[in-house]
């Protein structure tokens, strides 16, 4: 699927997480795209669980720890909405991991370019730069296989890890300003984003098929969300509780 109509749905999610405050819409989009996702895509249930649990165990503590500390001060629990602001974690970590996971780096930018008018310099500098982690961790490692070697103990204190984190950030930082010149001057010398006539490697289209089922869960997004309101069952704001 179009990167550019999967970032659509990502955006009406984030609006709507971040505007309402009862959990039942919230609720019933977290189940609508996870069962969605487990059928238009690769990923399982569990796969996609797997990849949200950090932010499930967050928000969870997140409602626990707000709703004992009312308890405690005798103020009004609002369980309503403190389930809320727990479901809109869960709703967003859960679209956006499917997006992420769905979603090639490389077409993404280019949905950007294309869609987004986003200049072509700053598309492909986060593209090299997300090319470049897997280089970074393997420095990293490098590194600290080196400092073994030379029997140098790692600490276990946090506060000297923190500290020694300067003997590997240090050498990573020369080696990324290296490569960094080496793709700026390559790009310079074949006229990178010099023509606005330049073509693609990789052409990005949208086909009828995806641009139906894009408006249709949008469409069905804005439908829960009405249908709700009007059943008082939605409240919309942007203050807290």
């Amino acid at each position: 699927m179009n990167p550019f109509l999967k970032l659509l749905i990502l955006i009406a999610i984030t609006i709507i997480g971040s505007l309402d405050f009862k959990p039942y819409a919230s609720s019933i989009l977290i189940i609508s795209g996870i069962i969605i996702a487990s059928i238009f895509s690769s990923l399982s249930i569990l796969e996609i669980l797997n990849s949200v649990k950090g932010f499930i165990i967050m928000s969870v503590t997140f409602m626990f720890v707000i709703l004992a500390v009312r308890y405690i001060s005798g103020e009004s629990l609002k369980v309503v909405a403190v389930l809320g602001l727990g479901f809109r974690i869960i709703l967003i970590s859960i679209y956006s991991s499917v997006f992420v996971k769905t979603t090639d780096p490389t077409e993404f930018v280019i949905s950007l370019i294309k869609y987004f008018k986003m200049p072509p310099k700053i598309g492909y500098a986060f593209l090299t730069a997300y090319r470049f982690l897997p280089t970074f961790k393997e420095e990293l490692q490098t590194i600290k296989y080196a400092h073994e070697v030379r029997g140098i103990v790692e600490s276990k204190n946090p506060f000297i890890k923190v500290w020694n984190s300067q003997r590997y950030i240090l050498p990573m930082m020369a080696n990324a300003v290296r490569k960094g010149i080496r793709i700026s001057m390559a790009m310079e010398t074949r006229a990178f984003d010099k023509y606005k006539t330049r073509t693609y490697y990789r052409e990005l289209h949208m086909s009828i098929n995806e641009i139906i089922m894009t408006a249709m869960y949008i469409l069905y997004i804005i439908s829960v969300a009405v249908i709700l309101y009007l059943n008082n069952l939605v409240t919309f704001s942007v203050k807290y509780i």
